[in-house]
């Protein structure tokens, strides 16, 4: 939401273009998304999230300093991509430590307190940029996300480093990583 507003405002990108922009953040978003699992299975399931947490405070800092709008633009839909990629390592994370019966209930909690949060920050946010302006604030933001990436590494369970990708896709509910059915990586729940 205030990224259109920063890039328009700030950096004078016709309002007529951010159309374009919010598509193409959400195109990078899908593949963000879809290309995850690769980075799970190639870091780990703490060490991808935290590294890509550790990108997108990279990229707040980027479009904080930047004052030349495609690169501005450039660096707001890879901020964009990075911040939805780590979902998946969460949600794995979060969902192969609740007991199978207690998953929905702790999947709704998390949608809720995501969305809580968000409505939360966001006027937060709001306030903030009238106070003290969007530089401020995105590395503000990018500082409070590198803190947190930090603790969600050292809180987070390690895994065991794997000779094998398709092992860590299995034990973390991310896609196979052979030719296998993606069943295999969700068995059926016992009895």
């Amino acid at each position: 939401m205030f990224g259109a507003i920063y890039l328009q405002k700030v950096l004078g990108i016709p309002l007529g273009r951010l159309g374009a922009v919010f598509s193409a953040s959400h195109m990078a978003q899908f593949g963000a998304v879809l290309a995850s699992p690769v980075v799970f299975r190639w870091a780990g399931m703490a060490k991808g999230v935290a590294g890509i947490q550790i990108c997108t405070a990279l990229f707040l800092v980027l479009i904080a300093v930047s004052r030349n709008a495609p690169f501005a633009v450039c660096f707001y839909l890879l901020y964009f991509a990075s911040q939805f990629m780590c979902g998946p390592g969460i949600y794995s994370l979060l969902m192969n430590r609740i007991p199978e019966e207690e998953r929905s209930t702790a999947s709704a909690l998390q949608n809720l307190s995501g969305a809580i949060c968000q409505a939360g920050t966001a006027a937060l946010t709001g306030i903030c940029i009238v106070a003290v302006g969007y530089k401020v604030v995105l590395l503000a933001n990018a500082v409070i996300v590198s803190i947190a990436s930090l603790l969600f590494l050292l809180l987070a369970p390690q895994e065991k480093s794997t000779a094998s990708g398709a092992a860590l896709s299995a034990k973390h509910n991310v896609w196979p990583a052979s030719s296998a059915s993606a069943d295999s990586a969700y068995p059926e729940p016992s009895k």
